[in-house]
């Protein structure tokens, strides 16, 4: 029966908007694929969609989201076709083709305009305020985020709010302002508490980011461990990868090398193996860069350097990527 496949599908959405993933795909696998009619068949796809790119896996996401887009557009449903366009601009931005992420954020902001959603729209505005910051347009980016508070807030969609509050979060820290950024992701953390979600793990990750930048090794060590091992109780295999990556400055301040060669090797896979290119690793391999160097770990910090540049040049930002190539030149050939 279609209307039960619906009925199921509702089921997955109320456990995925606060990133119960496992309840989620629980109820998923109660559908019987020859229930699934030609309107519901595409809600399935983009909720597959949804679990993948929470739980990390990105390219596939993307693959499904674009099958569950053409299936949406072949039954004129507008609502799924912009949904799906918004989660496979999330996942081009993570992968690091930001043009893609723009165009796909546009036209998913067109047809959540034309179709009077305006939480949606809320949503396309906070992903291209993250998408100007990670291009560094952090001006730009906090006047998008504004403008979409203001909607979210006219509209009491807290869960849409949190995650706005976080990404503030995230311009503030880029800026410098780390006392702002540390409030604002403690009123994200507030409300993903408030809510049950299981996204406030991504706001204490970035709280140990605060942490890693007001140069508390120690502190941002014990935040990211506890990170660490709530991501992987959920199977969230690539961001485990990416905290380690963001934890190996920590490593080499206590002198770890056992553990830092293994995180070397999970910032490595990250980059090679998972595509993943993200502004926070690139940062933080600098920052550990630093580090093995102030710890005379030459050899150490002349691989670390060389993940980060790459990660720069993936991202686009040619200035950070020689400044530390500059870096490591002087600093090896010294």
């Amino acid at each position: 029966d279609p209307r039960g496949a619906r009925a199921i599908h509702l089921s997955a959405q109320a456990f995925l908007l606060p990133s119960l993933i496992d309840e989620a795909e629980a109820t998923m696998r109660a559908i019987d694929p020859g229930a699934l009619g030609p309107e519901t068949e595409p809600i399935e796809r983009m909720l597959a969609g949804i679990v993948l790119q929470k739980r990390g896996d990105t390219t596939r996401a993307l693959g499904a989201f674009e099958e569950a887009r053409a299936l949406a557009e072949a039954v004129s449903d507008r609502l799924v076709t912009a949904r799906c366009l918004y989660g496979a601009a999330e996942c081009e931005k993570l992968l690091g083709r930001f043009d893609a992420a723009r165009e796909h954020y546009e036209a998913a902001g067109v047809l959540f305009g034309g179709i009077g959603e305006l939480a949606h729209e809320a949503r396309v505005l906070t992903g291209l305020s993250d998408l100007e910051g990670r291009g560094g347009r952090f001006e730009r980016a906090l006047t998008l985020a504004h403008q979409s508070h203001a909607i979210l807030e006219r509209l009491g969609v807290r869960p849409s709010i949190a995650v706005l509050m976080n990404g503030v979060g995230d311009l503030l820290r880029k800026l410098g302002r780390l006392d702002e950024a540390e409030a604002s992701y403690r009123d994200a953390l507030q409300e993903f508490t408030a809510l049950g979600s299981g996204d406030g793990t991504f706001v204490r990750l970035n709280l140990g980011l605060v942490q890693l930048a007001r140069d508390d090794l120690v502190g941002a060590d014990e935040t990211l461990a506890e990170v660490e091992r709530e991501l992987a109780l959920s199977r969230r295999d690539t961001y485990v990868r990416i905290v380690r990556a963001i934890r190996l400055a920590s490593a080499a301040h206590a002198g770890a090398w056992d553990r830092f060669d293994g995180f070397v090797d999970d910032a490595s896979g990250l980059l090679l193996e998972g595509g993943v290119i993200d502004p926070d690793v690139a940062w933080a391999l600098e920052r550990a860069t630093r580090e093995a160097f102030a710890q005379q770990m030459p050899a150490r910090a002349e691989k670390v350097g060389a993940l980060a540049v790459e990660q720069f040049r993936r991202l686009g930002d040619l200035v950070s990527a020689e400044r530390v190539e500059a870096k490591l030149a002087a600093r090896l050939s010294g």
